[in-house]
């Protein structure tokens, strides 16, 4: 994906996309991820201001993509229920 294409989603923080998955990775599993990847599958992230940040929409392709899905847009990330402090994101 192109940085464009990146930058035209919603980005988040790489900590911010940790809090918003269910296991709730750490910051330095997240840059692992978007880094070096596992498996040869890379999170999708952009370099702004030394900040690193990837999407919503790159989470959904890298779990989809992590999960055996079809198609890398086959995963949509979703909030958890209201007022659990947080969004514990799942993969529909």
């Amino acid at each position: 994906m192109s940085t464009d294409s990146l930058l035209a989603e919603s980005l988040l923080s790489l900590s911010e996309a940790g809090r918003t998955l269910p296991q709730r990775p750490s910051p330095v599993t997240m840059w692992r991820w978007s880094r070096r990847g596992i498996r040869g599958i890379r999170l999708e992230s952009i370099l702004i201001g030394g900040r690193r940040f990837t999407s919503r929409e790159a989470l959904g392709r890298f779990i989809a993509a992590r999960s055996g899905g079809d198609a890398a847009g086959d995963c949509q990330l979703v909030s958890g229920p209201a007022g659990d402090g947080g969004d514990a994101g799942a993969c529909q």
